[in-house]
């Protein structure tokens, strides 16, 4: 399950408000790739700080496996030559704030404000000219980094991945959009901004066609087009297929099942529609063959509303089992954890 989240929306409470509820469960199958391109819509996501940082503590402190995908391939040499760390700390020093004027000016600009903080490291780009100190991508326009990243994340076991994939927004857009607060209000680009964004990314289209701004799509032939074709045969064709009759099949509870729910109580007898639910609820696990697929979840609430009688008859689904002894272990209906339990019990959170 691979989930794709901005790193603006990551303010947002429902984003990272179960985030733990995936760790105790050893999700290894969930993938969350987040695109730190540190811009909001008005502005920097963290101005002042550095998001990606931040999240990293978020996620690592919940119980996930973290992944952070920052830099391409081009400052793999600059690393490896750094070996007093003073590329590192101005990296580590320099906040997004910053990092998005980097993106927003030119190679120039980088050299003075970013390499020009320390004499050692302006000498480490001295023999790059400004236009490939400009090209120093970061992690998430580097393919070949990309797909290493979801590799490793589809190969880990036992927890849930992060991707924190750095990026820069309007990336390609040159001058008049990248890494620009205006980039999502920029409705029409010029000629040289489109002649531009033809040559950053190689596309066959030649100057006298470039004011009609035609459609490229890659020959039939071409790896990329023939890569494409062999994904989606893997995937079972190009377009979703809606089946109308499912693998599996069950026979439905008889209403009758249901007639102490249905019929009225007794003259001067009232319930509420908890503890009709809550019978309700019971008829439907006794059922043999539909039963065993009802998955109550619970918000922290089944002793107020007389459903604790679940915890024992159903058990309350935990990975690891109950290693623990509880409190009310002496009771009939005690809070028991197991590992074939149904209840999904997490609390008060967005899961919940």
């Amino acid at each position: 399950v691979w989930v794709f989240c901005g790193d603006g929306e990551m303010d947002e409470v429902e984003s990272l408000g179960a985030i733990g509820l995936a760790a105790r469960e050893n999700l290894d199958n969930l993938i969350f790739v987040i695109n730190c391109n540190l811009q909001r819509l008005d502005g920097p996501v963290r101005g002042n700080g550095k998001i990606i940082q931040e999240l990293e503590g978020e996620f690592r402190g919940a119980g996930w496996n973290v992944v952070k995908l920052i830099w391409g391939k081009g400052w793999d040499a600059l690393l490896a030559a750094d070996k007093d760390g003073a590329l590192r700390k101005i990296m580590m020093d320099c906040n997004d704030g910053d990092y998005q004027a980097m993106k927003a000016n030119d190679g120039a600009y980088v050299r003075k404000n970013f390499f020009g903080r320390d004499p050692r490291t302006l000498k480490m780009v001295e023999h790059l000219s400004d236009d490939e100190v400009w090209n120093l991508q970061r992690g998430g326009h580097d393919s070949q980094k990309v797909y290493a990243a979801f590799h490793a994340a589809q190969n880990h076991v036992a927890q849930p991945t992060v991707l924190l994939v750095k990026t820069v927004k309007g990336f390609g857009m040159g001058k008049i959009g990248e890494g620009k607060n205006n980039v999502h209000q920029t409705k029409k680009l010029t000629d040289e901004d489109i002649k531009a964004f033809r040559d950053r990314f190689n596309i066959p289209i030649p100057d006298s066609q470039l004011a009609e701004i035609p459609f490229y799509k890659p020959a039939d032939d071409t790896p990329e087009m023939k890569y494409l074709h062999e994904r989606r045969k893997a995937l079972g064709g190009y377009l979703p297929h809606r089946r109308v009759k499912a693998d599996e099949s069950f026979t439905v509870p008889a209403l009758e099942v249901f007639k102490s729910v249905m019929e009225p109580t007794a003259e001067g007898r009232e319930i509420s529609t908890t503890q009709a639910y809550v019978r309700f609820l019971t008829q439907l696990l006794r059922d043999q063959a539909l039963g065993p697929r009802v998955v109550p979840i619970l918000v922290d609430e089944a002793r107020t509303f007389g459903m604790e009688g679940l915890f024992r008859q159903i058990g309350i689904y935990n990975p690891a089992g109950q290693n623990y002894t509880p409190v009310d272990k002496d009771q009939v209906m005690y809070y028991r954890e197991d590992k074939a339990g149904q209840i999904l019990q997490e609390g008060i959170n967005e899961a919940g």
